[in-house]
């Protein structure tokens, strides 16, 4: 998934998780780009976000659960265009 932190983005994408297991999300700037920071700005309804690294994180879906959840992270940064925050939206479906 590709977003621009110069642009304020909000974006979502899909995200399926069979058997309950965790459901791990890694960014990395590329180009000009740089990383300011990240954290976690929505946690899940039906399990765990958990912060793993400066940019990293895990969704753990609690023991059980299956169905929809959501969680978002916040990535910022800058690059020659600007700089900014987006918002990553994941909209989950635990099988």
């Amino acid at each position: 998934m590709q977003f621009h932190v110069d642009q304020n983005e909000t974006i979502s994408g899909p995200v399926t998780i069979v058997g309950g297991a965790a459901c791990h999300h890694a960014y990395w700037p590329e180009g000009t780009t740089q990383f300011s920071g990240a954290s976690i700005s929505e946690q899940p309804s039906n399990g765990v976000l958990t912060q793993t690294g400066d940019y990293e994180f895990e969704y753990r879906p609690h023991k059980g659960f299956r169905g929809s959840d959501e969680y978002a992270v916040e990535i910022c940064g800058q690059n020659d265009n600007g700089s900014g925050c987006s918002t990553i939206t994941y909209e989950v479906t635990v099988q």
